[in-house]
């Protein structure tokens, strides 16, 4: 079995928490990308936070 790219851990979770991945949104947005979101697993806690820090 092969490991997922990026920062996915072997039970296929990513360890991150809504603050990291809003400031991390916050810096993607900077680099000039306009729209934004999560994906399988983002809960609405995650989505609130993006949305405040943007």
């Amino acid at each position: 079995m092969k490991k997922k790219e990026g920062m996915v851990k072997w039970n296929s979770s990513y360890p991150e928490d809504e603050i990291f991945f809003a400031e991390n949104i916050k810096l993607i947005k900077a680099l000039g990308v306009d729209i934004v979101g999560g994906c399988c697993g983002t809960t609405p806690v995650f989505i609130h936070r993006l949305r405040a820090s943007i």
